[in-house]
């Protein structure tokens, strides 16, 4: 006795399974090209349950015969292979998407913490230390400190011009001096021989008076 099978439903259940495999495909290579050896593994892991489970629909799809009263009911057991493929590559997306956001975040926490460590080892432990610290990173702070420096580098050049002044007149005033130590000595070795001329000039002078 032949078997009268349903036009079009092993084709049918064949294309869900052939669907739901290259999708689970297509998943498990975009995760290999990301890099993700979790993601690639647990993908391959479900693209083999996918394509064994759609190759036994298949299978059963076709060893069982359908009923001759009910011809109508086969492209709604098609249409319910190709849902349920389709609901189990949905569940497969959800647990990767799902693994994935789990997986930033344990990568966001771990930044998060090396980024504080620094911090965390060089704070003071006195509430004094700690005000110090904060209001040297404060930006008032900081501006007030430059201000200060620079007051300070303007004393120490006005002490410098100070210094220079006081040396140059240090130096002006024994040049003076000097010269006035070299005028009189020259004044005073100059003033005898100025007298001896004056007494002959003198002696002269009476004698022609006297005459």
């Amino acid at each position: 006795m032949q078997v009268i099978r349903a036009p079009g439903e092993g084709a049918a259940a064949a294309a869900a399974a052939t669907a739901a495999a290259a999708t689970a495909a297509a998943e498990t290579a975009a995760a290999a090209a990301r890099c993700d050896t979790a993601e690639a593994t647990a993908a391959t892991a479900a693209t083999a349950a996918t394509a064994a489970a759609a190759e036994a629909a298949a299978a059963a799809a076709k060893q069982q015969p359908p009923d001759r009263n009910q011809k109508q009911g086969s492209p709604f057991k098609a249409a319910a292979a190709s849902s349920a493929a389709s609901t189990a590559a949905n569940r497969q997306k959800q647990q990767r998407q799902q693994q994935q956001r789990q997986q930033q975040q344990q990568q966001q926490q771990q930044q998060q913490q090396q980024r504080r460590k620094p911090y965390s080892r060089a704070r003071p432990h006195s509430p004094r230390q700690l005000f110090a610290a904060r209001a040297l990173h404060h930006p008032l702070s900081a501006a007030s400190n430059q201000q200060q420096q620079q007051q300070q580098r303007l004393q120490q050049e006005e002490q410098q011009q100070q210094q220079q002044q006081q040396q140059q007149q240090t130096l002006t005033e024994a040049a003076r001096q000097r010269q006035l130590q070299f005028c009189a000595f020259l004044f005073s070795t100059a003033s005898p021989r100025n007298r001896q001329q004056q007494q002959p000039q003198q002696q002269q002078q009476q004698q022609q008076q006297q005459q």
